[in-house]
């Protein structure tokens, strides 16, 4: 039940507020058994549990020589891995 409440509350795109005040209900915490109270709490749980993405890496490279380009990238190995 825990992320399926989750879920909801992040698909679904209802405001923060709102789901923090739902989630205060304390007859609704203690009959769905969440592991959160509000949706700080939610995210802290999501930030911590879920994999993250890959960063960014800056690059540089030289061309014919002289012009300098910088760019940005995603090791794909990396993203590969975070998909599983």
């Amino acid at each position: 039940m825990d992320w399926e409440v989750a879920r909801w509350a992040k698909l679904h795109g209802s405001g923060s507020m709102a789901i923090s005040e739902l989630l205060s209900i304390k007859e609704l915490q203690d009959k769905l058994n969440l592991s959160y109270k509000n949706i700080d709490e939610l995210n802290k749980i999501i930030d911590m549990k879920l994999p993250q993405w890959p960063i960014f890496q800056h690059c540089v490279a030289r061309l014919d020589g002289e012009e300098m380009v910088e760019f940005y990238a995603y090791n794909v190995i990396k993203c590969i891995r975070s998909l599983w």
